[in-house]
């Protein structure tokens, strides 16, 4: 069983920086910094659960995918190429609800949503940024979802649903 970790030395630009912004308020005091996998049958079985903890007002939502095993690149890479359109957050919630994705489902449903794609090079520094700031927040697993206090400046690893929610409670 693990338990809620402090994160030393990580800074809202670290996170802000590279992580997508899937929801919230980007005022909010506390961002959640979901780490998870698209084609991940935990991640995916677990999305409703950690969605409604970090929909509230004083959460602001980013996410970083974690898809970079078993073959799972290509569909997160897919996902980060619409990662910074307004209409992400949408789509990002499909991609946990809907059923079995390939590269040519995402892309099509970015289309569909009239998102337009920031190109394979920004997608692949995204991605790269994203996996240097999930070693740097220690994440062995997902899902994970690391909380950053803003007045506190204290970043929080937690895989435990009630971690999370007994955080929030502040």
């Amino acid at each position: 069983m693990m338990f809620p970790t402090a994160v030393p030395g990580i800074t809202k630009q670290d996170i802000l920086s590279v992580a997508t912004f899937t929801g919230g308020s980007k005022g909010a005091r506390f961002i959640a910094v979901e780490a998870s996998g698209v084609t991940c049958p935990i991640c995916r079985g677990r999305y409703p659960e950690i969605r409604a903890l970090l929909t509230r007002d004083s959460v602001a939502r980013y996410w970083i995918n974690m898809d970079t095993h078993d073959g799972s690149e290509e569909l997160g890479f897919a996902a980060l190429k619409f990662a910074d359109n307004p209409g992400f957050p949408e789509m990002y919630d499909w991609l946990y609800t809907g059923k079995q994705h390939t590269r040519w489902t995402i892309e099509a449903h970015a289309l569909a949503d009239n998102l337009r794609s920031s190109g394979d090079a920004y997608a692949s520094r995204k991605f790269e940024g994203q996996s240097a700031l999930a070693r740097k927040l220690g994440i062995q697993g997902t899902p994970c979802v690391v909380v950053f206090d803003t007045l506190k400046s204290v970043a929080t690893r937690m895989y435990s649903p009630a971690d999370v929610d007994n955080l929030l409670k502040i």
